[in-house]
């Protein structure tokens, strides 16, 4: 799957987007959102996952903190830092169940954050649809 940041365009920009239709990488996505929900993990990089492709120079870390305040912007060009509760996260988790499956040719898409500065959606289309 691809992972990019559309800074502008779409009224719901800025946002970070995770698209492709490939069932094994959203399952690794939701198991490794379940190590943060469950404690195994403080702090993951989603970009660094296997089956994970970031278009330009986007490196998102997501992180356990104590509220949910979404994806932030880093000083540093590219990275943005999410950081949700361990229940957001085990949310998060099972929000993908429906992309651990084929999509089968329909379009499917979810907002996994829209508190924070910058949104973020998984879409199973390649050409910007959500």
């Amino acid at each position: 799957m691809k992972i990019e940041y559309v800074a502008e365009g779409p009224p719901e920009a800025p946002l970070v987007r995770i698209y492709g239709d490939d069932p094994a990488s959203a399952a690794y996505l939701a198991e490794a959102f379940d190590q943060l929900a469950g404690g195994a993990t403080e702090m993951l990089s989603v970009h660094e996952l296997p089956g994970f492709e970031p278009v330009g120079e986007i490196r998102l870390l997501a992180r356990v903190g104590e509220e949910d305040r979404g994806i932030k912007p880093s000083r540093v060009p590219g990275l943005f830092d999410m950081m949700l509760t361990a229940s957001g996260w085990d949310e998060l988790a099972g929000a993908l169940d429906p992309f651990c499956e084929p999509a089968q040719g329909d379009t499917r898409s979810h907002w996994l954050a829209e508190s924070g500065e910058v949104k973020l959606v998984i879409t199973t289309s390649e050409t910007g649809e959500w």
